[in-house]
């Protein structure tokens, strides 16, 4: 009865542990992979934790007077920007799934174990080989893989998705290999750093390679009694990295080393002068534009941020949200790093996670690490694992204002899901320009249900699903699929010579396992033609 009772007690753990490791594969369950419908499983994930730990919540907890003040100023701020925000629907929901992270970070760190974070650590890497597994099997099954669109590949919208992940992984796997004193587990460590870094340098991402580079490099300034073994891990891991990649190269980008190589950033670079232009009036420039926001006031690049973490936080929250969270993340961080050069850090398992949050810190700088919600998952895990670190018993307590408020913001952000899942299951389909239309296009949601009121707007609403549907083909994740759809109904109104140029267009952005299709509906237009 006891060990029923122990399994049971541990069940909300271990559902934790496979959520966090399988999030981008829970999205599956749900729909096709996109971005948004990973934001509502991970959201979904937190709010679970967070309602469940703080049932059982019955103690306080002491924080640095900085972090209170930092944390009270970023919430007031970017409850500012969200009032101002362009777009303010979807900002709301955005920003209230950013409160749910910084909650989720705060209740993970009052209420896990050291035992627990050292187990909890560990779904990363197993994540990744499973995934690992996963994409070997598939390079087996497919008749010449070497010629496969790679960089679609389920279960990543894009594979340089992996990529944060393959460096999350390598980071913890090779911590853990040398900080480990099991040698059976050192060994499992070991492959475990063969495989992230292998598929680090196969999915031939730039960003995360580097990151990795530089995050060991830090390493090797900080901890001088493992710099050898620093080094000789490193050297055997990339070895082997890439040899596997080699032997693995394929015509597409994902899959070719000789991509690493190439160092061209002018887009970058453009990109980030463009957002930071935009930030050109005084309000803009102190509560910026509010989150997700950046397709609409950047309108010269397609792409859905500006691929730099203090870029997107400038455009996003302006300079008072910026700086109040930086100053938050960096004092949390820095104080990490003063313990580890000081080597007063109470575990090894600390370590891990500071190095795994740096290295996400870093490809932050040329990437959208923080616009995807998988990668900020993993960074709340290394925050909240860090925190208790910082604590100061001497400063003032964490007030209950504080803890209701945290409260209202998962409560609020549950009721706004049951409501949006109610108007999403329901029969009627509400007007493109209505308030409940627009409320379920600024949550994550499915894209099929998506599609499917856009197919019914068609019929009712013409005009306006013409409008919505040529914005999506150009910041929609699945844009080949509305141009297909447009494609398919310019095609029943007699407009062939559109519908052709559609599904050209359509053809193009589409990944490969969509093509065949698309090309025989080509082919029917043709005929017609």
């Amino acid at each position: 009865m006891k060990s029923k009772a122990r399994l049971l007690n541990q069940a909300p753990f271990w559902a934790l542990f496979i959520g966090v490791g399988f999030a981008q594969y829970w999205q599956l369950l749900i729909g096709p992979a996109n971005v948004d419908s990973v934001r509502a499983i991970i959201c979904i994930i937190e709010l679970t934790t967070i309602i469940h730990f703080q049932s059982t919540n019955h103690h306080s907890t002491r924080l640095p007077k900085w972090i209170i003040v930092s944390f009270s100023i970023w919430v007031i701020s970017t409850i500012v920007s969200t009032v101002l925000s362009v777009r303010f629907y979807f900002s709301l929901i955005t920003q209230l799934e950013w409160f749910t992270h910084a909650v989720f970070a705060f209740v993970l760190a009052q209420h896990l174990n050291k035992q627990q974070w050292d187990k909890l650590i560990t779904a990363i890497p197993f994540a990744l080989v499973c995934t690992a597994i996963f994409y070997v099997y598939r390079w087996f099954t497919l008749e010449d893989p070497y010629t496969f669109n790679w960089i679609n590949a389920t279960p990543f919208t894009n594979i340089r998705q992996l990529g944060y992940f393959c460096t999350v992984s390598a980071i913890i796997s090779q911590f853990s290999y040398l900080l480990c004193k099991n040698t059976s587990r050192k060994k499992l460590w070991f492959i475990s750093c063969i495989v992230s870094v292998s598929f680090l340098i196969w999915t031939a991402g730039r960003g995360a390679f580097y990151s990795y580079l530089l995050t060991i490099i830090l390493a090797i300034i900080i901890l001088p009694n493992y710099r050898s073994k620093i080094l000789t891990s490193t050297f055997i891991s990339l070895l082997f990295g890439f040899l596997i990649a080699y032997m693995g190269t394929t015509d597409s980008t994902a899959g070719n080393i000789n991509h690493l190589s190439k160092m061209s950033i002018a887009v970058r670079i453009g990109m980030w002068i463009e957002t930071l232009q935009s930030l050109s009036s005084f309000k803009t420039l102190l509560f910026g534009y509010g989150v997700n926001t950046y397709q609409v006031t950047c309108k010269n690049f397609v792409f859905m941020q500006p691929h730099n973490a203090i870029v997107q936080a400038l455009h996003d929250w302006g300079t008072i949200g910026t700086v109040s969270f930086l100053s938050l993340i960096g004092y949390i961080l820095i104080n990490t790093l003063l313990k580890i050069y000081k080597k007063t850090i109470e575990s090894h398992t600390q370590i891990i996670a500071f190095f795994a949050a740096v290295s996400l810190c870093l490809h932050s700088l040329n990437a959208g690490v923080f616009y995807h919600s998988y990668s900020i998952l993993v960074f709340a895990l290394c925050i909240a694992y860090l925190l208790p670190i910082s604590l100061n018993n001497k400063q003032p307590i964490l007030t209950t204002a504080y803890k209701n408020l945290c409260s209202g913001i998962v409560i609020l952000l549950f009721c706004l899901h049951l409501t949006n899942t109610y108007w999403l299951i329901r029969p009627v389909i509400p007007a493109p320009n209505s308030f409940t239309a627009t409320m379920v296009r600024s949550f994550p949601s499915t894209t099929l249900i998506i599609n499917r009121w856009i197919e019914a707007w068609y019929k009712y609403y013409p005009a306006e699903a013409f409008e919505w549907t040529q914005w999506l083909q150009t910041h929609g994740d699945n844009s080949w699929y509305y141009y297909y759809l447009e494609a398919r109904v310019r095609d029943d109104i007699g407009e062939q010579d559109k519908a052709a140029m559609l599904i050209t267009q359509a053809i193009e952005n589409a990944p490969q396992r969509q093509q065949q299709h698309l090309i025989d509906f080509q082919n029917a237009l043709k005929k017609q033609m």
